[in-house]
């Protein structure tokens, strides 16, 4: 808000992102973009994703604390937890179940470090090189199937 760069918020873990920027209604976004001006976000108690429109300069200018963020793409970042892993250990352990058994699909920038500390990690067949290079299986593409794939390949289903 400061430096007067466009962002929006995801609420939730929802297709739907909200800003109170008016001027970026005419944005082309993946997901459906809530514009309400009357949105005080100092208010929100809970902020589940943040995507800043920024350049490499405009980055360096934020202070973001101790919040953990990444490129996205060229022109944005997102802010969010950065340790995935770290939650499917508690829902693991909440459950009672074995670490040996975790097995985890990633395809982003986000996904490198838990596929990285999993006992399988497997990147999908759209995932970025640097995904690839830390997976232990490759399956095939998001829009191809590629959990069904894997889970067939490794006779978890039939």
């Amino acid at each position: 808000i400061e430096h007067h760069l466009p962002f929006a918020v995801a609420l939730g873990n929802e297709a739907v992102l909200y800003t109170n920027q008016s001027d970026q209604k005419d944005q082309k976004l993946p997901v459906k973009l809530v514009v309400d001006e009357s949105i005080d976000f100092h208010q929100v108690k809970e902020i589940y994703k943040v995507f800043i429109e920024c350049g490499e300069q405009e980055e360096k200018l934020l202070d973001l604390g101790t919040l953990e963020y990444m490129r996205y793409f060229k022109g944005q970042i997102i802010i969010e937890p950065a340790d995935k892993y770290k939650g499917i250990l508690e829902m693991v352990h909440l459950l009672k179940g074995n670490e040996k058994d975790i097995v985890v699909f990633g395809d982003g920038l986000n996904d490198i470090s838990m596929i990285d500390q999993a006992p399988l990690g497997i990147a999908m067949g759209n995932a970025i090189d640097e995904v690839k290079v830390v997976a232990n299986f490759i399956t095939k593409r998001n829009d191809d199937d590629g959990i069904e794939y894997a889970c067939r390949h490794f006779g978890w289903i039939d």
